[in-house]
């Protein structure tokens, strides 16, 4: 794996090494060599341990000339759209495309403002950004088409509620037109794709902005890693886009519909479920990077991959993977970044009396993306089994549920106990957070995941805490032996993949489960 390792914002950070060929944009490295003498030996410090950890780990995944390890299928490649030439830039190799009467002159040029500053700004910043496509489209810049039409079609999602709907037709999309070794301009280094963009025509004016730095985010995205999960590409050029402009780009909606159903997961196989994953992607940013972006960056250019018999890519370490190892090393792990993303996302939205959420991300979330309360119930009104509704639905990796307990007519020194029996087959985070009358949090408890579905908290109430909330998430099995030790003679081969326990985007993960609260009071 030909990667140059610098240290950025006290994460390991990987870029593609300047000396190769053109690659999209790959960040340059800033790290200054060491001017201490080999012989003084000075002790490492943790961002050098975390640097020098993921390196080691990236080694050992491309050890071995027959590569082994996981492998996902090429993008199908997609014709460009009927449409013609509207404008092109004059300071980028941009060019937007549309159908007749898609485009006025003055909405056109916008466009191409717009399109032209999110290039800036992505290029400013490191990101990658997609190749000139070598005349495809007629131009020899990357093309964007405007569609009057949907860019997918509504999925069906079964919930039956339309508030809580998953899954709506889409805005934008990047797409693929063939792999870079196919366009007669391989690299030699890692994979590459040249692509193209589509957008819906229905894109609210004010937020032109924000869907032009997403579409050239995924597209670029894309053409530096065609392996990665569209899911979780399209999350993270949400995200990016509101890190940038203070607004989710061109579909801002689909993440209040994650937010109202909190049960969902947050990562899957499922392209149009990837806006989703800017909540969480935002949260572990929010938490390693000081709200900037360098992280989520270098997790991107650390997850390329080089697939070097034209086969079926290279999917591992994938951005997922790279997430959970770095959090190890970090002596962060990621389901303790999960959870406490959980009682975050509580906060979101405009809940009257209620504190704000610590995370940027949630807190620019609009009023109505409130996560579903499935059962407040009062001390009065204990002992309790809390049960979730017989068709409210199950919860998924990552997604979570929130019960609300009124303790203010509680005696002085009085406690609570609650109980967690769920599934088995998953792990369960049970977190128990006082709020005081305000709806300020006053503290919280929680109860360590175990695998036995079963989970436990004594709570002393205090006498500022005027309502519990109990907010239970599900953990998928994320212990890999890959995360324990760089070597991979531990990897189990199953079906032509590396057996893989935690989530990954790439593949149909773990199912939704179930559970119920018992709570009563401690005296």
């Amino acid at each position: 794996m030909a990667l140059a390792w610098v240290v950025s914002l006290g994460v390991a950070s990987a870029s593609a090494a300047a000396a190769q060929a053109p690659t999209p944009s790959a960040p340059a490295s800033s790290a200054p060599a060491s001017s201490a003498p080999a012989s003084s030996a000075p002790a490492l410090t943790p961002v050098e341990v975390l640097t020098r950890g993921m390196s080691a780990y990236a080694e050992a995944m491309a050890e071995g000339a027959v590569w082994r390890g996981a492998r996902v299928p090429w993008p199908a490649a997609s014709p460009r759209p009927e449409a013609t030439l509207v404008r092109g830039s004059t300071d980028h190799p941009l060019a937007l495309h549309a159908g007749p009467g898609t485009l006025s002159a003055p909405l056109a040029e916008r466009w191409i403002a717009a399109l032209d500053r999110a290039y800036e700004r992505l290029a400013d910043e490191g990101w990658p950004l997609p190749p000139t496509d070598g005349g495809r489209g007629d131009t020899d810049g990357f093309d964007v088409y405007v569609l009057d039409e949907p860019v997918a079609p509504a999925l069906p999602d079964g919930l039956g509620d339309e508030d809580a709907a998953s899954r709506r037709t889409r805005r934008s999309a990047a797409r693929l037109d063939v792999p870079w070794y196919d366009s007669g301009a391989a690299d030699g280094v890692h994979d590459a794709a040249l692509v193209h963009a589509v957008v819906a025509s229905d894109v609210p004016l004010d937020r032109l902005e924000s869907c032009a730095v997403q579409l050239l985010a995924s597209a670029g995205l894309f053409a530096a890693d065609p392996a990665e999960a569209e899911s979780l590409r399209e999350g993270t050029a949400a995200w990016l886009a509101w890190a940038t402009t203070g607004q989710f780009g061109c579909d801002e909606d689909a993440l209040v519909r994650q937010q109202r159903a909190s049960f969902r997961a947050f990562i899957t196989p499922d392209p149009r479920d990837g806006e989703g994953s800017a909540i969480v992607l935002g949260a572990l940013a929010a938490r390693h990077d000081g709200y900037e972006t360098g992280f989520l960056r270098d997790v991107w250019w650390m997850a390329r991959q080089k697939t070097r018999d034209h086969g079926d890519l290279r999917a591992d370490p994938d951005v997922l993977r790279v997430l959970y190892q770095a959090s190890l090393l970090a002596h962060d792990p990621l389901d303790r970044a999960i959870e406490a993303m959980a009682v975050e996302r509580y906060f979101g939205g405009d809940r009257a009396g209620r504190a704000r959420p610590h995370v940027p991300a949630l807190r620019a979330l609009p009023g109505d993306a409130l996560v579903p309360v499935f059962v407040a119930t009062s001390w009065e009104r204990l002992p309790r089994s809390l049960v979730p509704a017989l068709d409210a639905p199950p919860i998924y990796p990552w997604g979570s549920a929130y019960a609300r307990i009124d303790v203010s007519g509680a005696p002085p020194g009085s406690r609570l106990r609650i109980w967690l029996d769920g599934e088995f087959g998953t792990e369960w985070a049970l977190v128990a957070v006082r709020l005081d009358a305000r709806g300020e949090e006053r503290g919280r408890t929680r109860a360590p995941p175990t695998r036995n579905a079963r989970g436990f908290i004594p709570l002393e109430l205090g006498a500022d805490t005027a309502e519990v909330l109990v907010v239970v998430t599900n953990l998928p099995d994320d212990r890999d032996p890959r995360d324990a030790a760089p070597a991979t003679s531990r990897d189990l081969q199953v079906s032509g993949r590396l057996e893989r326990t935690g989530l990954d985007a790439d593949a149909p993960g773990p199912g939704p489960h179930g559970f119920r609260l018992i709570v009563d009071p401690g005296g």
